[in-house]
């Protein structure tokens, strides 16, 4: 690459980009001038987070970055670790802190070595992030994020990801769903994505905005309202506060299988 395409390097950093008539891209270096460019990358990777206050007597604080550089051989067995946000380094520090301590994750539970803290996760969302979904024999169905599109996407100068992409994304997404809900209903599960929403009764449609931030536009006065408000499922009314006391006892063999997922029976009208 050297003898064929010369390059500088530049140490520095870009304090404003800019979009030119033409399409190009005018960056401010904060050592003064400008650059031009036809493409800019924003290879970010883990960004530092802002310095924290000192840490109080007996406290242990450590700054953001990429989960192996933290010095957790610091966080004594049994101690109190708050984690400041639940994206992915939050569950790579979880992990450190269980099953790198000697937990082991089996089909009965979690099972602790002694070695673990006691971990408190924060969000700013105000609930976790659903996990991933790891369903064997499933896949995706591409219908509208097609080669093709991807192709005629990628010779624009300019995209918007919400505006251009997002939407298509989603829309396969949404399809996948409707397929897996109506499986029992082969001609319904082949129809296109119009006719399966208008199919799909309320409690059986994918809102994916809602499903990333359930808790948007809401508003509580406490924080014990959020409990009383916040409704089990959709199909379900009863709130989450309304708890159930239930006896709990040591499974001994094989686990049942793990139906959560699977669709509701389809009743012929």
């Amino acid at each position: 690459m050297r003898a064929r395409l010369p390059f500088r390097v530049l140490a520095d950093s870009a304090t404003d980009i800019a979009v030119t008539a033409d399409g190009r891209y005018r960056v401010r270096p904060a050592s003064g001038g400008r650059l031009t460019a036809a493409a800019v990358v924003l290879a970010t990777g883990h960004l530092d987070r802002p310095p924290a206050p000192p840490a109080a007597e007996g406290q242990v604080l450590l700054p953001g970055g990429h989960p192996t550089d933290y010095d957790l051989a610091a966080v004594a067995p049994g101690a109190e670790v708050l984690l400041r946000g639940g994206g992915l380094n939050a569950y790579d520090v979880l992990a450190l802190l269980t099953e790198g301590r000697g937990g082991r994750l089996t089909p009965a539970g979690y099972r602790p070595s002694g070695r673990e803290p006691r971990i408190w996760i924060t969000s700013r969302r105000g609930v976790p992030f659903h996990a991933r979904v790891d369903t064997p024999g499933a896949r995706t169905p591409v219908a509208h994020l097609t080669p093709e599109r991807v192709a005629e996407l990628a010779a624009r100068p300019r995209l918007d990801f919400r505006a251009d992409v997002l939407p298509l994304l989603h829309a396969d997404l949404e399809l996948a769903w409707f397929r897996r809900v109506f499986a029992e209903d082969r001609e319904l599960a082949a129809a296109d994505l119009p006719a399966l929403r208008t199919a799909a009764t309320a409690p059986f449609r994918l809102f994916l905005d809602r499903l990333a931030a359930p808790l948007a536009d809401r508003r509580f006065a406490r924080p014990n309202a959020l409990t009383a408000d916040l409704g089990t499922s959709r199909l379900a009314q009863g709130c989450t506060g309304q708890h159930t006391r239930v006896a709990v006892e040591r499974l001994t063999g094989p686990p049942p299988p793990v139906r959560a997922h699977e669709p509701p029976p389809i009743v012929p009208r």
